[in-house]
């Protein structure tokens, strides 16, 4: 059985909060605090939940800050941990490139 990839809190909102209570997008920024246009990048997965606005989406939607970042660093986990870069071990990779290349490097 394979494990749900943690959704990315604008997913979350927008089933949870904007869908069934039928609110805008408009509405909710203005709650926030922020431009419709960044509340829209953030319901669209663009951009990731800051400190400042988890403390704007506990003001508005409940929950604590840590939550909302909890949710954001989970879901960008998960996206990393999926990622092809990461599988074939590429930042491993590369960062052991460079530890050789460091003076006290061990043999």
């Amino acid at each position: 059985m394979s494990a749900k990839k943690p959704m990315h809190p604008g997913k979350f909102i927008m089933g949870a909060y904007i869908e069934p209570l039928a609110l805008t997008a408009s509405d909710v920024a203005d709650s926030l605090g922020v431009h419709r246009a960044t509340f829209s990048r953030l319901l669209n997965g663009k951009i990731d939940v800051t400190p400042e606005m988890a403390m704007r989406l506990s003001d508005v939607f409940g929950g604590s800050p840590e939550s909302w970042i909890n949710m954001q660093t989970s879901h960008t986990l998960a996206r990393l941990r999926s990622s092809a870069d990461w599988q074939k071990g590429k930042p491993t990779k590369r960062i052991k490139a460079i530890a050789q290349q460091l003076p006290n490097a061990a043999a």
